[in-house]
């Protein structure tokens, strides 16, 4: 017995937590398992960049970033706040079609989507760095241009304000995990999170 149909897994974290990385390893220990990438997304949050303005009356899109942005928490979380629309259209997309899925990307904020996502079988996962020096190490192999050492505190807040906010949402709500991967293999991650995903679903193996 496998996943859930109707299961989805949100990962959140800053650039350099690994959230691409344990996505693929999660995507290889589960076969049906899939990934949201960027360009099966474009639709549905272009759909949701008119759902959002019409609901909230203006005249343009306000806090879209740019991928070469580095973002604050509030920045994230304000983004997250406009593509929520779109992620709850293809939450629902993909929980009708049966695919386990997860999404993953600096834009997923567990604060501002909990309230928003009313449905069953979704996980939170916040991976998180215990240390400037462990992000400073993730991000050495990085573009240097856009992640100098200067940018290392700047990101490592975001981490810590992440962290904190999820942590306490976590207290509430089973659903919910931040994950202190800073110190771990990419095997011992994997594993761990296997172990969270397959309780949190009840699987049996």
């Amino acid at each position: 017995m496998g996943l859930p149909s109707n299961s989805i897994i949100l990962i959140s974290g800053v650039p350099g937590s690994g959230k691409s990385t344990i996505s693929y390893e999660l995507l290889n220990a589960y076969e049906e398992i899939r990934i949201i990438e960027e360009t099966d997304i474009i639709r549905e949050i272009l759909l949701g960049y008119n759902d959002y303005l019409s609901k909230s009356e203006r005249s343009k899109i306000e806090n879209i970033y740019t991928g070469d942005v580095l973002m604050t928490y509030d920045m994230a979380a304000s983004q997250c706040e406009i593509m929520k629309y779109s992620l709850r259209q293809i939450i629902k997309r993909q929980q009708r079609k049966g695919i386990p899925t997860i999404i993953n990307g600096v834009h997923i904020v567990p604060e501002i989507l909990y309230p928003f996502l009313p449905f069953e079988n979704l996980l939170y996962i916040t991976l998180c760095l215990g240390s400037e020096a462990e992000l400073r190490n993730r991000l050495q192999t990085r573009n240097q241009q856009k992640y100098s050492k200067d940018s290392v505190p700047f990101l490592y807040l975001a981490n810590k304000i992440l962290t904190e906010k999820t942590t306490q949402l976590s207290k509430e709500h089973t659903n919910v995990i931040t994950f202190d991967n800073g110190a771990l293999s990419k095997a011992e991650t994997t594993s761990m999170l296997k172990k969270y995903i397959d309780k949190s679903f009840t699987i049996n193996t």
